[in-house]
């Protein structure tokens, strides 16, 4: 790959430009070195080892094996491992395995699909909503087709950003939002660049950063000139005048500007959103790196640097680690805006391979990155999760219940779990999402159904002769599900359980029972 060399970005030229309602980045040194994610793994280590110290902060254990490789396979694969999967990893010896199994679950033969299809659908519901999904694939869009050739072909993010915007393969997006520009820059703002710009609609906004309303309608002015009968495609301009928008309930019309201020230089033929879209996704665009550095951060620790993620430019919202930040975003743009490199780099840090379990009063603000945050599931990582503990048999390639041909059907056993928790994945910190999961799962039919399945888990378990102890299929049991052994207190309870045959006096009942209590537990509900 083609690195530029730092010097070429020009970004300090761009930050002594930025208007003062923005908030600045620090301008990195000319000399700084393009590092290769082992090294950005190590900067990463030393930002977050120096504000512990500054806090006198005690930072929690390593995680176990089994626990990282639990949260690893789940954050990159979408679901929990396999029992070989997970063994295979603990016999390992070789002292670089964890970031050698990074590697595996992105490219391996057996999960470079899961790793594609998981990303596919991080992406598509990151951008469309499940109405969206279906409403695009109505005007001829296929977002999982898109998302998922972005994925496989590891497209640059910029790149990424750049097509959904500019091109017909994207025109649902506007679509989407309606046509109407204070939708889309509402939306774009938020999703690509951290900023959480609608508040200043319709008065000055103190809450999301100091933006004045006329900023909000010259950014929206970008997407103005639409005719959404000629379907959906943008008027371009007929010369080099600046696209204009008039403000609603105000005798006043404002020329389109860049959020930084600075004045976008037109050119006959180009849509106006062509010209923001190459401001917005430009190396030289601090913002846009920071805020795709910020929302991975976020999604693989629970908690952004900068935390809510769309809250970038507020004043009263500054990130956690600064430098860590800038130094990330300088990166990931030196990088071609690579998500691989990012998920390497951070994957590799000390922050991600600890502990989530607290055990000093010091680790607990999570911003400090002193353990690893607990995440909810998303109900895809849950379904699918459920599925793979019970033994439900995949398709080639390790796709589920079809549920990567074509777009997600909401009848389905898969679309009606999904649909359920369309919205429940938005904070994934917060505990109220797996508790409505739980409840559904403990009084649905889905999973009593899951359970039972012929020739599943739970029937070789139960089935197995006598030569396999009660003990080593109740540790089987717990592999399955939560990918570590019981402990001691926990083998002698359920052994009594199932010793006595549970309520039913049955044992099979009663190995069921203890299924159905792992498959229910908050342990396997949540990533940690």
């Amino acid at each position: 790959m083609y690195v530029p060399h730092p010097k070429s970005f020009g970004i300090g030229v761009l930050l002594l430009a930025l208007a003062p309602t923005f908030a600045r980045a620090e301008q990195p040194p000319a000399d700084r070195p393009v590092l290769d994610a082992k090294a950005l793994s190590a900067k990463i280590d030393e930002h977050i080892r120096a504000k512990w110290a500054e806090k006198n902060v005690k930072p929690a254990p390593t995680a176990t094996d089994a626990e990282y490789f639990r949260r690893l396979s789940l954050d990159l694969n979408g679901r929990i491992p396999t029992i070989t999967q997970l063994k295979d990893f603990l016999d390992d010896d070789r002292p670089e395995k964890r970031r050698i199994w990074v590697e595996e679950l992105m490219q391996g033969r057996d999960n470079q699909d899961l790793y594609i299809n998981h990303f596919t659908n991080y992406w598509r519901q990151l951008i469309f909503s499940q109405a969206t999904n279906q409403q695009a694939q109505f005007f001829g869009f296929n977002s999982d087709a898109f998302f998922r050739r972005q994925v496989k072909e590891n497209t640059g993010y910029d790149a990424m950003v750049r097509e959904l915007l500019t091109t017909q393969q994207g025109a649902a997006f506007y679509q989407a939002n309606e046509n109407r520009p204070e939708n889309i820059a509402s939306a774009t703002s938020r999703l690509f660049l951290g900023i959480k710009l609608e508040c200043a609609q319709c008065h000055d906004d103190k809450s999301g950063g100091s933006w004045l309303r006329t900023q909000f309608w010259e950014y929206a002015a970008f997407f103005a000139n639409f005719t959404p009968q000629r379907g959906l495609q943008p008027q371009l301009p007929n010369g080099t005048g600046a696209a204009k928008i008039k403000i609603p309930d105000k005798d006043q019309v404002v020329e389109a500007k860049f959020l930084d201020g600075k004045e976008p230089v037109w050119r006959s033929g180009v849509a106006p959103q062509n010209i923001l879209t190459e401001w917005m996704t430009s190396k030289d665009n601090p913002y846009f790196a920071r805020a795709a550095v910020n929302r991975m951060w976020y999604y693989l620790l629970g908690t952004g640097l900068t935390d809510p993620v769309d809250h970038m430019a507020n004043e009263d919202n500054p990130p956690s680690h600064p430098e860590l930040l800038d130094e990330l975003a300088f990166q990931f743009a030196a990088h071609g805006f690579d998500n691989k490199y990012l998920i390497r780099a951070i994957t590799g840090s000390e922050a991600y391979r600890l502990t989530s379990a607290q055990n000093d009063e010091s680790q607990e603000d999570p911003r400090l990155f002193a353990r690893m945050g607990v995440k909810g599931m998303t109900p895809e990582q849950l379904f699918d999760s459920v599925l793979l503990a019970v033994g439900y048999r995949t398709e080639p390639g390790g796709n589920m219940n079809n549920r990567f041909n074509g777009f997600q059907q909401p009848n389905s056993p898969r679309g009606e779990f999904v649909n359920r928790f369309t919205n429940a994945a938005d904070k994934r910190t917060e505990r109220q999402t797996s508790i409505l999961q739980a409840l559904y799962l403990m009084n649905g039919k889905f999973l009593n159904d899951a359970i039972e399945l012929k020739d599943g888990c739970l029937d070789r378990i139960a089935s197995a002769g006598p030569s396999v102890p009660m003990s080593r299929r109740i540790e089987e049991l717990y592999i399955i599900t939560l990918s570590r052994k019981p402990n001691e207190k926990e083998m002698d309870k359920m052994l009594k359980y199932v010793e006595n045959g549970g309520p039913a006096k049955d044992t099979r009942k009663a190995l069921a029972d203890i299924f159905w209590a792992l498959l229910n537990s908050s342990e396997f509900i949540l990533n940690h």
